[in-house]
């Protein structure tokens, strides 16, 4: 375990054409590269060592007992050859530490579908022919069927990255990843259908964290976390359904999910699809009105991207989004070339998204909405892992995010 005690600086490599795992310390250098942070920084230089390779990266704060600290930070290069940061939300980072592993390097192709399972006891590789010809929500249920007794977090890779389209997204255990398509381009790719972080082992922490952090922030109740966020890009539920029983990630005492009911057949709390994707909700509302849950439900089962999807729907007119996207995602129809995705990284609320509070927490690994909702969990977090502000500024600028 590292000298703060919040990792176990341990890292594991995966080549998916042979099968073989490495368990080992961290490699020499890093920690002094990464000033001791993780997550898009540690992302980055593993990347720059492994240039092919996909990097799943825990924070040093991520799975420690205080709010909002679930994530993990997956990347991989972009076209253009620099690394894409894709923030993994709900519990991914808690599941993977949880395993005593903080940062996870895939490389190489698998020569079938296949799948990864990373837990305390081991990591394996195994066929995945069964998760070939299925949707998301098929996918979820065998997966679960084979841990019974656990709760993992799952990283899909849906039909429509299966069949290479451009508005694909990679899937989570529920809802949409915040991927706008190189994620999960990248597991189409090398052909692994499937990770399941099943952690089984202890989270390291100083107890030092536990109470004074949940105490700053008192618990919200209900969806306003959820039409708040969702504010951020300009729309609120005048239109669709009206959000469901809110959820949140680890350990958040401010949920800011939402499960969006109405759609027929959907899979969830209360017969709806949980909304993670914000921004993705929020292209969709403003496209399809009151269609906006059909066709978030219809992005969740063949694995789109709702942001990117949006404006193709809409120049569909009124035919239905469930019936376009099977199509689409079963090769029966071609998907028309979608226009150039907006940022989804830019909402309109100031100091959202792109600004330091986001950019510390995908080096520390904390959630970057917690981040930019109450700005008082990055200073209370940062003082107490005692970083400095130089060290936290350089592992940001090393891992080419904006800090302004």
């Amino acid at each position: 375990m590292t000298t703060n005690g919040t990792t176990h600086g341990v890292w594991a490599l995966v080549r998916l054409d042979t099968g073989s795992v490495e368990r080992a310390a961290w490699p020499v250098g890093l920690e002094d590269e990464t000033g001791g942070l993780g997550g898009a920084a540690a992302g980055v230089r593993l990347l720059a060592r492994h240039p092919e390779a996909l990097v799943l990266a825990c924070g040093p704060l991520t799975g420690v007992a205080a709010p909002g600290t679930c994530l993990l930070v997956a990347t991989c290069a972009g076209p253009d050859g620099r690394p894409v940061h894709t923030p993994l939300l709900l519990r991914h980072g808690p599941a993977l530490k949880a395993a005593g592993v903080d940062f996870l390097v895939l490389e190489g192709r698998a020569a079938e579908p296949a799948l990864l399972t990373v837990e305390h006891r081991a990591i394996r590789l195994g066929p995945a022919r069964d998760l070939a010809g299925a949707d998301v929500f098929a996918m979820r249920s065998r997966l679960r069927a084979r841990l019974p007794d656990a709760r993992p977090s799952l990283l899909l890779c849906g039909p429509a990255a299966r069949r290479g389209l451009a508005c694909a997204a990679a899937s989570l255990e529920a809802g949409q990843s915040l991927d706008r398509g190189l994620l999960a381009g990248w597991l189409a790719a090398h052909n692994l259908l499937a990770v399941i972080l099943a952690g089984g082992g202890s989270l390291p922490g100083p107890a030092s964290l536990d109470t004074p952090l949940f105490a700053a922030l008192s618990p919200q109740h209900g969806p306003a976390g959820f039409v708040e966020v969702l504010g951020w890009y300009g729309s609120g539920m005048a239109v669709g359904s009206p959000p469901g029983r809110a959820a949140a990630c680890h350990l958040c005492p401010r949920p800011c999910l939402a499960y969006l009911p109405g759609a027929a057949g959907s899979a969830g709390a209360e017969g709806g699809v949980l909304c993670a994707d914000h921004a993705g909700y929020a292209a969709l509302a403003a496209a399809l009105g009151e269609a906006a849950p059909s066709a978030l439900h219809a992005c969740s089962r063949f694995g789109f991207d709702a942001l990117a999807l949006a404006p193709v729907l809409a120049g569909r007119g009124g035919e239905d989004p469930a019936g376009l996207c099977a199509a689409w995602a079963e090769g029966r129809e071609s998907l028309p070339a979608p226009a150039p995705a907006p940022e989804a990284g830019a909402p309109s609320a100031p100091e959202a998204w792109a600004g330091g509070r986001r950019a510390a927490g995908m080096v520390l690994g904390i959630c970057p909405i917690l981040m930019q909702r109450c700005p008082e969990v990055l200073l209370d977090l940062w003082t107490a892992g005692r970083w400095t502000g130089e060290t936290l500024n350089s592992a940001i600028a090393a891992a080419g995010l904006n800090a302004t």
